[in-house]
């Protein structure tokens, strides 16, 4: 269907056998035979300059990327339609009176909490005439120190306390005040309960979990104006119970929208945190060249980005090549709910238990049972 839709194409595809693929033994290299029918998925997933090829046949400057340049106003079409269309499958429009959250678009992510870190300052040097540096021998800084209060102890330098303006590297942060610079020796430095999520973080989806055999309740997001009532009354470091989502104060406009996951209590010591986000979608780029989704959305992504190319140059909201891609996002929704759960979980006692040792429990799974009863009769 694709070759008779797109004569021209026929000269872009190359057809090559399949190497034979060779059951791997345990404890053996895995080759490249074995890993034959992955590398056959991954050619057929729509890329960058696949995508950017259909876009440009469609507007009629061929298929020779050179040919793309000929007027200024090519480069900057094919830019946005692709853009758009990435943005357009990404939030597509609504469709069976509901907007659709693609899964693929949902995945873990990991945060291990600090604590409070110790480290020992192997340099400390002024930057300017208020800010200075602190830098250790090993790696002890992550991106979460940036607004924590870094202290150093007694007997070293003015034993002074500073706030982290900016994190370096691994080795290295700027804080505030130029007496950091005359600063040597041990200092620590406080978890404020405050992490920076990932940059492609859109929002949090469900609740955020421990590891496996860290055994406490799982935390539940709250209103950010929760989390500073608790605060008030309660400040001590402990094991998180409740999460918000706030946007950084600083806005960066070289790296966009940011966010932080605030915990209460502040954590107490190192906790694996997992939890699920909907994600982002970054630009594609010849070195971003892949779309969230793989071979199965491919050809809707294409067409949505097609759908965007016919709007900007014919300036028409809702022509036949968007009708095209109404199609096709019908079937990508309903494949993508293929592998939709059978249940959703027990319905029960929301809150949680407390018993002892100071673990915390999901009432709903402790308690759960599995047996219902029914007019005296239980199933």
């Amino acid at each position: 269907m694709l070759l008779s839709v797109y004569p021209q194409l026929q000269t872009e595809i190359v057809v090559k056998a399949p190497e034979p693929f060779i059951k791997s033994k345990k404890g053996t290299t895995v080759t490249s035979e074995e890993n034959a029918d992955v590398a056959v998925r991954s050619d057929l997933s729509a890329e960058y300059l696949m995508i950017r090829k259909r876009v440009a046949f469609y507007l009629g400057y061929g298929l020779d990327p050179s040919r793309w340049m000929d007027g200024t106003n090519r480069a900057n079409n094919l830019d946005l339609a692709m853009e758009a269309g990435i943005r357009q499958f990404a939030s597509p429009p609504i469709v069976d009176f509901k907007q659709h959250e693609w899964s693929f678009m949902k995945p873990l992510k990991t945060l291990v909490t600090d604590g409070t870190l110790s480290g020992t300052a192997s340099l400390t040097t002024l930057v300017t005439s208020t800010i200075s540096a602190v830098q250790t021998a090993t790696a002890l800084f992550s991106p979460h120190t940036v607004d924590r209060t870094l202290s150093f102890s007694a007997g070293s330098g003015n034993s002074g306390s500073y706030t982290v303006l900016t994190y370096v590297n691994s080795q290295q942060v700027y804080v505030s005040g130029a007496d950091a610079a005359d600063e040597t020796g041990a200092f620590t430095v406080t978890d404020n309960g405050e992490y920076l999520l990932p940059p492609d973080f859109g929002w949090m989806e469900g609740r955020i979990t421990f590891a496996n055999d860290e055994s406490y309740a799982s935390i539940p997001i709250v209103p950010e104006g929760h989390i500073r009532e608790k605060l008030q009354w309660y400040d001590t470091a402990d094991v998180p119970r409740l999460a918000a989502i706030k946007p950084v104060q600083t806005h960066d406009a070289a790296q966009g929208q940011q966010w932080k996951l605030v915990l209460w209590p502040t954590p107490d010591a190192t906790y694996n945190l997992t939890y699920k986000y909907s994600v982002e979608p970054a630009k594609l780029a010849a070195g971003i060249p892949f779309p969230r989704g793989g071979l199965a959305h491919s050809e809707t992504i294409i067409q949505s980005c097609i759908a965007c190319a016919e709007g900007i140059v014919n300036r028409v909201s809702e022509g036949p090549e968007f009708g095209k891609f109404l199609r096709l996002l019908a079937a990508s929704i309903s494949r993508d709910r293929q592998g939709a759960p059978e249940t959703i979980g027990y319905v029960g006692d929301p809150s949680t238990i407390h018993t002892g040792s100071n673990r915390y429990y999901d009432a709903r799974q402790y308690y759960r049972h599995n047996s219902v009863t029914v007019n005296g009769t239980q199933y």
